[in-house]
């Protein structure tokens, strides 16, 4: 009877192992799995983060392009008698909020504006200041965006050059995974309406 109670308890120890291995497998799965979820997370929060300032930047560039066309049309009846257009001629250009006009057209030494990587490299960086606005002056801190305000005259018969198109296109380099480069492009067309 003593032998069979011992081997019964030989037989349950053996049997308590096999069951904490595969408890701790178990654990150990789910904690993996759990880790990876929230890596992933974590990466996808960053990246929508990523495309929500890129697309209000890029909308932040058709905004001061506005500017500087409402600002004309309230000067050309005034005492300088400009025109509603002056400042901003067909181009490409850098602008942030300080801007008052276009500046000079940097698009003559843009190559491959096809290619995201190309133009990202030829852009300058967008600088983050302490206000939380975003600018070309190294004084602020160092962000991933660069920004592009393209300008066309849109000559329709007898219009002159009443009507403005501005592309304002945002670009970021993404992770490696993700393959290069994200993109945002918003455009608008302005009118001489006045």
């Amino acid at each position: 009877m003593k032998s069979q109670i011992i081997k019964i308890l030989n037989n349950r120890e053996g049997q308590l192992l096999v069951e904490s291995v595969i408890a701790i497998g178990i654990f150990t799965i789910a904690i993996v799995g759990i880790v990876g979820v929230i890596a992933r997370a974590v990466h996808e929060g960053r990246t929508v983060g990523n495309q929500f300032i890129a697309a209000d930047l890029a909308a932040e560039g058709i905004e001061v392009t506005k500017n500087i066309l409402d600002s004309n049309a309230l000067n050309s009846g005034g005492s300088t008698g400009g025109a509603w257009n002056a400042g901003v001629g067909p181009g490409i250009y850098e602008v942030d909020y300080t801007s008052t006009s276009t500046g000079p057209d940097i698009g003559p030494g843009l190559t491959n504006l096809n290619s995201a990587s190309s133009t990202y490299n030829q852009l300058a960086t967008l600088y983050l200041n302490d206000l939380g606005a975003y600018q070309y002056t190294r004084t602020s801190t160092s962000t991933i965006y660069r920004r592009y305000v393209q300008v066309e005259y849109i000559n329709t018969p007898n219009s002159g050059n009443n009507q403005i198109r501005a592309i304002s296109t945002v670009i970021w380099p993404t992770s490696a995974r993700a393959g290069g480069y994200g993109v945002v492009s918003v455009a608008t067309d302005f009118l001489n309406w006045r």
